[in-house]
């Protein structure tokens, strides 16, 4: 399986051939690997051997190959496109710390497995929601729509009290608690996975999982949060 690229300039890289790029590149500069050729691995595996099409992360899919990439901002990058056989011998120890963690399974998060695909559904409790136009600011209409999405599959509910669309308004640390905190309690409460849309520190503990955004513009609050 083939999926050299060669003198092609993409995503910013310079891309050179295998050979070029063994020529040129020596233990101790930059190295990053990014997987590519990625497919399921079952069936990659009915056509390669196990050397041939490795595990990403552990999981159901797999990959053939990898571009190496090598640079810095200056100077520019340059990567080639290389089988995995290819890369041991390019690279030799050199990329073994990353090609493991690359294969390697991940661990569970907030008791989800991550050799799968999770899915977190969206629960905007506000008036100026830029995704459903304010649908669920009524709080048991919110209730209801992550009922159902927890019904179509979602294995997280995401529940937000700030809509972050450009040019929308604050909205006080009371007010988003008044928002979230019925839904989030009423989901809880079924025994739904529940996490926090939200930039405020004080707003994060009544999630079971915490999740936010924005969160370099609050970086000492959030800090303390995290070191209790």
């Amino acid at each position: 399986m083939q999926l050299h690229t060669s003198n092609n300039k993409q995503a910013g890289l310079v891309f050179i051939s295998p050979a070029s790029f063994a020529s040129t590149w020596s233990a101790g500069q930059g190295l990053w690997l990014r997987p590519v050729g990625i497919a399921p691995l079952n069936a990659l595996r009915t056509v390669l051997d196990a050397d041939s099409a490795l595990p990403l992360a552990g999981g159901p899919y797999g990959f053939t190959h990898l571009d190496l990439v090598t640079g810095e901002k200056a100077a520019g990058y340059k990567a080639a496109r290389v089988s995995i056989a290819e890369a041991r011998q390019i690279t030799k120890d050199e990329a073994a710390g990353q090609l493991a963690a690359i294969t390697g399974p991940r661990q569970a998060f907030a008791g989800l497995p991550m050799d799968r695909v999770q899915v977190m559904g969206i629960v905007n409790v506000t008036p100026d929601s830029f995704s459903d136009g304010g649908r669920f600011f009524d709080t048991e209409d919110a209730i209801a729509h992550g009922r159902g999405m927890a019904a179509d599959g979602a294995t997280v509910l995401d529940v937000g009290g700030e809509s972050t669309r450009p040019g929308a308004e604050p909205v006080s640390t009371e007010d988003e608690l008044t928002r979230i905190t019925p839904v989030i309690s009423a989901l809880a409460k079924d025994g739904h996975l529940v996490s926090a849309d939200t930039r405020h520190s004080a707003v994060m503990g009544p999630a079971s999982l915490r999740e936010r955004v924005s969160s370099t513009m609050f970086p000492a609050s959030l800090m303390k949060v995290q070191q209790r």
